[in-house]
């Protein structure tokens, strides 16, 4: 069996994934600076539900650090 190399290996797309969802959040924030509270809510209510689903789906483990891959996966999925 392959043994995961590590966060490292997936590090630059990891990165570009994690830079792009941030810039949809905030030009998605900026575009309506009037409704800012009710829209961070709701981002927050999408990357709950998303969470859940995927620690379901997986071995999560909260106490693992990102050295472990399911756990990675489910925090890298919101």
């Amino acid at each position: 069996m392959d043994e995961w190399a590590g966060p490292e290996e997936e590090a630059g797309r990891i990165i570009t994934l994690s830079l792009r969802h941030q810039d949809w959040r905030d030009t998605w924030l900026a575009a309506h600076p009037e409704r800012q509270s009710e829209l961070e809510a709701l981002w927050q209510q999408a990357a709950d539900a998303v969470m859940s689903a995927a620690q379901d789906k997986l071995p999560y483990d909260p106490a693992a650090d990102s050295w472990h891959a399911p756990t990675l996966a489910v925090w890298q999925a919101q």
